[in-house]
């Protein structure tokens, strides 16, 4: 198994904090040490499937490289105070820092872009998204890296971005492919000029995920979020890494597209 499967966890929820904005209803739940964004399985949010594909979708681009939050499995249980939340294991993604002392914020202005540190990384996350057909325009977060060096302000600590929101990956509850609708996201986010080789090191990341990746990906989910679907995730899946090989050609059309300035769908970031 690889070693960032190893480090999932299983957190027990403690205490209810808020609900979060966006429309999968998305919660902050205190654990021991910390919070997480958690996702509860519901039939108007793609119900089991969008916690799966949450899950793959942030396996995938941790193993990629992409900044995304940690993710873990968080057991809620009937004492956990808000009639809110279903009992049950559900999707967690973890909050950066303290919760009542990190400000997150679902969207960057043109004006700050340069004071995002790891800007690159919406390259890796737009090769993720055209590789796993991403439905959704592409999501994020932006919080104030840890200060570092020592005395430094707040407003002169750079900003980091982590991708969010992997439940409408395989074409949502559908679990389908469609090459047609390309989210690319706001244009100001990348080089003036974008490059093909700029997506090499991404592409080359795609190219050595390990070919039991799905496999012990799948071994980890509750078997409560898959049942009934296994066979149909693994053939999901296995169809998935067949795709990689035509990662290629769509990344060109998309830079293309980019370059060119043709009207595209803007990035509409939100939180977790």
């Amino acid at each position: 198994m690889e070693a960032w499967l190893t480090r999932i966890k299983r957190v027990k929820a403690l205490r209810w904090v808020r609900k979060m904005r966006g429309e999968m209803s998305a919660q902050l739940i205190e654990t021991e040490g910390c919070a997480y964004v958690v996702k509860l399985a519901q039939p108007f949010n793609g119900g089991r499937r969008a916690l799966v594909n949450e899950f793959i979708g942030s396996i995938l681009l941790s193993a990629l490289g992409v900044a995304t939050p940690e993710c873990a499995f968080v057991d809620i249980g009937e004492e956990c105070g808000s009639g809110l939340l279903q009992p049950g294991v559900h999707f967690g993604s973890r909050y950066p820092g303290k919760h009542e002392a990190v400000a997150v914020y679902d969207f960057m202005p043109d004006v700050l872009l340069p004071k995002v540190r790891n800007r690159e990384h919406f390259i890796g996350a737009l090769m993720f998204d055209l590789w796993a057909s991403n439905g959704d325009s592409r999501q994020a977060i932006f919080f104030r890296q840890a200060p570092s060096p020592a005395g430094t302000t707040i407003t002169e600590r750079p900003f980091v971005a982590e991708m969010i929101d992997h439940n409408a990956v395989f074409g949502g509850s559908a679990w389908t492919f469609d090459d047609s609708a390309v989210h690319y996201g706001r244009r100001a986010f990348y080089d003036s000029t974008l490059s093909i080789r700029a997506f090499d090191p991404w592409i080359d990341a795609l190219m050595k995920l390990p070919h039991n990746l799905p496999t012990e990906a799948i071994t980890e989910i509750p078997r409560n979020w898959i049942e009934c679907d296994e066979k149909a995730l693994e053939e999901l899946l296995a169809q998935l890494y067949l795709r990689r090989k035509q990662v290629p050609a769509m990344i060109e059309q998309a830079v293309h597209t980019l370059n060119r300035g043709l009207p595209h769908r803007l990035m509409q970031n939100a939180q977790p």
